[in-house]
């Protein structure tokens, strides 16, 4: 939302109501004369006033020139006009469309939930959404959730030696899928202020979805990492057992994680963060006795720790902000 001009205006009170007169110049502009109504959006920080005539929600579209940019700039350009609430993507090409560019393509819209291709022609490809989807906290549990059942199949394969992470693999895809739907979701609610006050959102709680998606989809990563490593090493990994304990403990600090968003608990998150860092002292503690492949495990183990404390950090700083929004 672009800002042209902060106005600063004297309310006056009749009768026990308060009003203000609106800027002549922007009065004029929007044609308040004829509808005689603004749309008034109560945010928690302040009071949004829209023209009637404006509409809320309008289809945004987005072309992408393929010879311009490129083949794999395109799918990127792609996804990034996804993420940020576009409506409807066109992707042209000057020649004929390739049929293996048109399975990548379709590979990418099954990451992006709610997208369909709905026209394809020799030059052209239409991804539009066909499917809206408000159901935010949802999708962040089910990401929350998804990351969970991964980090237990983890100890699982360290467990059993396991080769088989192909499941595992595939969850993460789930995660990223969800990121991707999620993120779009809050650009929407950003860059629509009436849809923004119906849904309750502030700014302070967008960001926290924001960081929060983030160091979970890390977390995932890492993840997916670990059981790489051991699928393909598993016969160089002697004295594995020594990170099983680490193992475990990340995941009862994950399942800690969890319950700290639903309580939004200050001791249970600096709880966390302190579990954390006795946690890196123990791994220090062991890592000489580590060969390499397993130190390599060892801190991607630390990196899962350490994003599990970065979302304790961001259950801090939102709890202060709201206590200094009230």
């Amino acid at each position: 939302m672009e800002i042209f001009l902060v106005i600063e205006r004297r309310v006056h009170e009749v009768k026990g109501s308060y009003f203000v007169y609106l800027p002549k110049s922007w009065s004029k502009a929007k044609r308040i004369a004829k509808t005689k109504k603004v749309y008034m959006i109560e945010l928690k920080d302040g009071l949004l006033i829209k023209p009637v005539e404006e509409k809320v929600e309008r289809a945004r579209e987005f072309e992408i020139d393929i010879g311009k940019h490129g083949w794999r700039r395109a799918l990127n350009l792609l996804l990034a006009g996804y993420i940020v609430g576009a409506d409807k993507v066109v992707l042209r090409h000057d020649y004929l469309i390739p049929i293996t560019w048109r399975q990548e393509i379709d590979l990418m819209v099954k990451k992006l939930m709610g997208f369909e291709v709905v026209e394809e022609e020799e030059r052209l490809i239409v991804v539009k959404e066909i499917t809206q989807l408000y159901d935010l906290d949802s999708m962040v549990e089910r990401v929350l959730s998804t990351t969970r059942y991964m980090l237990r199949c983890l100890l699982e394969i360290l467990r059993t030696g396991d080769k088989d992470v192909r499941a595992l693999i595939e969850r993460d895809n789930d995660v990223d899928r969800y990121r991707y739907a999620i993120e779009r979701q809050l650009h929407k609610l950003i860059s629509t202020p009436t849809l923004l006050a119906e849904k309750g959102m502030s700014p302070t709680r967008i960001i926290h979805y924001v960081i929060l998606i983030r160091h979970v989809e890390r977390i995932a990563d890492h993840v997916v990492s670990l059981a790489k490593i051991i699928m393909d090493q598993l016969e160089d990994l002697s004295n594995i057992e020594a990170l099983r304990p680490i193992a475990l403990r990340i995941c009862e600090l994950y399942d800690e994680v969890l319950d700290a968003l639903k309580t939004k608990s200050l001791d249970k998150a600096y709880s966390i963060i302190d579990s954390r860092n006795v946690l890196r002292k123990n791994l220090k503690g062991i890592e000489e006795m580590l060969k390499p492949k397993l130190r390599i495990m060892a801190t991607h183990l630390m990196r899962i720790a350490d994003y599990i404390a970065d979302i304790c950090e961001a259950i801090i700083n939102t709890r202060v902000a709201e206590k200094l929004m009230v």
